[in-house]
């Protein structure tokens, strides 16, 4: 018995800890992008209307021509719409506990070594803020490298020696045309690495919203991502190529997370169909929470298959698009129609607060949102996916199953994902920040 207290206050005291490990991880990452959009918009001497002006016009003209914005409009003008997201998000954590996922596709010991590894590549692009976030978030320490975005600080993050990092443009006060990246040659294992960063400041959220298509590659692709995926290879191309011709037989790995994801996923595809690299190039892309960003993928099959993605837990990103957060709206105008005629205000906070079990007419009315108001396709606004032929999904484990905070995974695909649509959780975007994927990697438990 006294064994027993003694292992439950442990368990409770790690769990605590843990907690604001995350937690404290979660507001360093936090200062990482206030610093970094502030620096950028400081030191960008372009005018506002030159560095955002023309996509976000470019969005409002395809919202409006479109007729997406009175869709959007209905559900997020109501007065109600923070009850109706409580009311979604219930109801999607009931179908989530419905929901076994036992797809699970063998995956090889070197294979989730690679993983964790260019996960820390993903992440070391961020910079001093989010690499330190990561060693706390992850292995409960501070970064010992002490710094702004230097080599040194990437380099000790990558585990490759300083000199090896061939090229840096990953500045806060960079050139704002191109996504911030880095290329390293890591001799040990024989790798010209090229990493993507992510979302990481005003500029590259306006990237990410204005998300309407254009073609791209034979197909249609996320229109400013696009843009960056052949704005980065006119940039990084000739050092990639110069390194790879420098060390023959070495593989090519593009990676990156969230914006630097779905480029990253673009850019394969670009190399792949315009045959920028020679045919016999070995090449692969790790893509960590990439958005969905092309169609059809019979398109790029080539370029699918050498592209794995990754997504934590409830991380919202790897279901946004145009379509999605159609249907997102729809679903929520579905809710508020039932949620006015069929339930009292009562019973509608009780199910919020969790008193009451979510009932099954709610459930319904959510599963069958798309079939009842079927949404007319919008040019600009196809169903985009995300351009790999495997997604691996990290789970934590529940806490009967395993010691709290292992992770497990399972496998899914594209279209599997698009079928699933946008889930509405309270962790839906804390799940996406690269701290979280590095300590789902570093606890995960590869053959439970």
């Amino acid at each position: 018995s006294s064994s027993s207290s003694s292992s439950s206050t442990t368990n409770t005291n790690t769990r605590v800890f843990r907690s604001i490990r995350w937690g404290v991880g979660s507001v360093i990452s936090g200062i990482g992008f206030v610093t970094s959009s502030t620096i950028s918009l400081v030191t960008d001497r372009r005018s506002w209307k030159e560095r955002y002006g023309v996509p976000l016009k470019a969005l409002q003209n395809f919202l409006q021509h479109s007729g997406v914005d009175m869709e959007l409009s209905a559900a997020l003008k109501n007065r109600r719409l923070g009850t109706n997201l409580c009311l979604l998000g219930r109801t999607h954590s009931a179908m989530e506990e419905r929901t076994k996922r036992n797809n699970k596709k063998e995956l090889s010991k070197s294979f989730w070594v690679e993983a964790r590894r260019y996960m820390r590549y993903a992440t070391a692009v961020y910079g001093q803020s989010m690499i330190r976030a990561a060693e706390l978030d992850a292995r409960g320490r501070f970064s010992k490298v002490k710094g702004s975005v230097t080599r040194d600080v990437i380099s000790h993050h990558i585990d490759v020696p300083p000199e090896d990092i061939v090229w840096m443009d990953v500045n806060y006060d960079g050139d704002a045309n191109h996504l911030r990246h880095f290329i390293a040659v890591d001799h040990r294992h024989e790798k010209v690495v090229l990493s993507l960063r992510g979302t990481f400041s005003l500029g590259e959220i306006v990237t990410d919203v204005a998300g309407f298509t254009r073609e791209f590659c034979g197909g249609e692709a996320h229109s400013e991502m696009a843009t960056m995926a052949e704005q980065v290879w006119r940039v990084a191309g000739p050092t990639v190529q110069q390194s790879l011709n420098e060390n023959k037989g070495y593989e090519f790995i593009i990676t990156g997370h969230s914006l630097g994801a779905g480029a990253a996923c673009l850019l394969t595809i670009l190399l792949e169909t315009k045959q920028l690299l020679p045919r016999s190039q070995k090449m692969r892309c790790f893509a960590y929470a990439a958005p969905p960003v092309y169609t059809p993928l019979e398109h790029a099959p080539v370029a699918s298959k050498r592209t794995t993605n990754f997504i934590h837990q409830q991380d919202a990103v790897p279901y946004l698009s145009v379509d999605s957060v159609r249907h997102l709206c729809n679903t929520l105008v579905a809710v508020d129609d039932l949620d006015q005629t069929r339930m009292t205000r009562r019973e509608r906070y009780q199910i919020i607060l969790g008193m009451k079990p979510v009932p099954s007419h709610l459930v319904r009315t959510v599963l069958e949102a798309k079939d009842q108001n079927p949404l007319e396709p919008k040019e600009g606004a196809p169903v985009l996916y995300i351009p790999a032929d495997t997604t691996v999904w990290l789970q934590k484990m529940k806490k009967n199953d395993s010691e709290d905070g292992d992770y497990h995974y399972s496998t899914t695909t594209s279209k599997e994902l698009v079928q699933r649509g946008i889930r509405v959780h309270p962790d839906m975007l804390l799940d996406h920040f690269p701290p979280r994927y590095e300590n789902a990697f570093d606890h995960l438990v590869e053959d439970d």
